[in-house]
């Protein structure tokens, strides 16, 4: 069995599909899924890993999964705060008393809306069976609740009593991230 040094972390390949080369950056499993990254040269890959490398070493796998979207968004939300809270702390802020027309909705009208909003995205067949099956039953328990009032310990509440492996209580925490990012993102 072959040690790689950290150094050779993430693994950056060649690969040549359709006839076209490109460079993948390959850092492995995290969280059961596989992260790549590709890049059209091996002059723009060298630079990302190492990008990554340092990122990595940081923050850890946690890092990984924030594409460069959530990192200019965490950014300027720091700057919002002033550095006075955290973003856990404004999320839950938001959640607990929400704004807009978000605050006044029930989880069921949420969830419905969120449902819709998906099938018009033409998420896959078998995406949509999941959001039914995860947050349906959610929905389903706390239909007459507000959405503002779910909190992240509500949530964590429900998924310690669903029961199931970590595989399971992340598929679900992904599901809940997506509604919960909807109803903030419609105001």
């Amino acid at each position: 069995m072959t040690t790689r040094s950290k150094s050779d972390w993430p693994r950056i390949r060649t690969r040549v599909q359709r006839g076209k080369t490109y460079w993948s950056i390959d850092c492995g499993m995290i969280d059961g899924k596989r992260v790549i990254y590709t890049r059209s040269s091996e002059k723009e890959a060298k630079p990302e890993a190492e990008r990554l490398r340092r990122r990595h070493a940081k923050v850890g796998n946690d890092a990984l999964r924030l594409n460069e979207d959530h990192l200019r968004d965490a950014t300027r939300a720091i700057e919002l705060s002033d550095g006075t809270r955290t973003l856990l702390e404004c999320a839950e802020f938001m959640l607990l008393h929400g704004a807009g027309e978000s605050g006044s909705i029930t989880v069921r009208e949420l969830y419905h809306q969120y449902f819709e909003d998906r099938i018009a995205s033409h998420r896959a067949h078998k995406t949509m069976i999941d959001i039914r099956h995860r947050l349906g039953h959610f929905a389903e328990e706390h239909a007459d609740v507000k959405a503002n009032k779910i909190t992240t310990r509500d949530l964590q509440t429900w998924l310690n009593q669903l029961g199931g492996g970590p595989t399971t209580k992340k598929n679900a925490r992904t599901h809940f991230s997506g509604l919960f990012n909807f109803a903030l993102n419609r105001q």
